[in-house]
């Protein structure tokens, strides 16, 4: 019999119910699970959730959206287990999903674990914090945390280009100014002002953003960045926002990078983004990538690469302050 450990996030997406639950539930039964069941209650459970129950499991469910799974592998990292995660979308928009080849129908996901469907991810590190598929620092950036999940949970991916190209963005351009930077990777450095960049392993984020499918590889030890040295007014930022989705990069005003690490030395603290949630204010970024550090059930699609590296286990180091976190919180 395996063991599996459930996450559920009940405020993802469209408020799911109890009964999506007790749906996921009796599909593992049916399987013959032997089903250890917790929901989330507050921002950051998730991560506590899998490092107090991990232990002699043989499958970790995460159900909720993009954030949930982002605290569900901060707990699997922070434990250091192999233990396999299977990502059950239950968000707003589900970039994630979409890019690594996953649905919300649970008994195709518990056939593809049991069929050792499994597949190692890359995961970043940006400072002391970890994300999944996307970091970023300047104007827009901000679109996924500052939108409410009330108007998420209605509109969806048109949620983010209402609140953000039609409510948000055209007063952040009248206001932005470039940050400048000194950017080390590769033994090259750049040095120039920025107004806009990410460091993603995504095809798309938020439904805007989308870069080449067949330049993207979730397990090959690179991230891929994007920076924008300049934009001029609102109308200007939707010409370059085509051009990216045109994957037309003007190197003049944009540079594309695949890297496994990065440095950044900036003048100011800025205000960046992970996975779509805040991620504090950092005047100084150190990128690296963490090659196949955890393992994900999923289809075997194009953004894999089929021969998986061996996974080695590192030395377990718990980060003090999460480790010492409360649990006593509300959403």
């Amino acid at each position: 019999m395996k063991n599996v450990l459930i996450i559920f996030n009940p405020k993802a997406g469209r408020n799911r119910s109890r009964q999506t639950l007790e749906y996921i539930i009796r599909a593992f039964r049916n399987y013959n699970f032997n089903i250890t069941e917790k929901t989330t209650t507050c921002v950051g459970d998730a991560t506590e959730i899998v490092k107090k129950n991990y232990k002699d499991k043989d499958l970790i469910v995460c159900c909720g959206g993009d954030g949930t799974f982002n605290e569900t592998v901060n707990g699997v990292i922070a434990v250091n287990t192999q233990t396999p995660i299977m990502y059950y979308p239950m968000g707003s928009t589900n970039d994630l999903a979409h890019t690594i080849g996953v649905s919300d129908d649970i008994n195709e996901q518990i056939e593809l674990y049991l069929n050792n469907r499994i597949v190692s991810y890359d995961v970043g590190k940006l400072n002391d914090y970890h994300f999944t598929y996307i970091a970023g620092f300047g104007v827009g950036t901000d679109i996924s945390f500052s939108t409410s999940q009330k108007m998420k949970n209605k509109l969806g991916h048109f949620a983010y280009l209402l609140n953000g190209f039609f409510l948000k963005l055209p007063d952040q351009i009248k206001k932005i100014k470039p940050h400048h930077m000194e950017i080390e990777y590769d033994g090259k450095k750049i040095e120039d002002d920025f107004y806009f960049g990410v460091i993603l392993n995504t095809n798309e984020f938020a439904g805007i953003f989308k870069l080449d499918k067949q330049k993207i590889k979730l397990n090959d030890g690179l991230y891929d960045v994007l920076l924008v040295k300049e934009v001029n007014g609102f109308i200007d930022a939707l010409r370059l926002l085509h051009k990216i989705r045109m994957q037309n990069y003007d190197n003049d005003r944009m540079i594309r990078l695949s890297v496994s690490e990065l440095k950044i030395r900036g003048k100011e603290f800025l205000p960046w983004t992970l996975d779509g949630e805040y991620g504090g204010k950092h005047k100084d970024v150190d990128f690296k990538v963490l090659h196949s550090k955890v393992y994900l059930v999923a289809n075997e699609t194009d953004f894999f690469i089929k021969e998986q590296p061996e996974y080695k286990i590192e030395e377990n180091v718990f980060d003090e302050e999460i480790k010492q976190s409360s649990k006593r919180c509300k959403r």
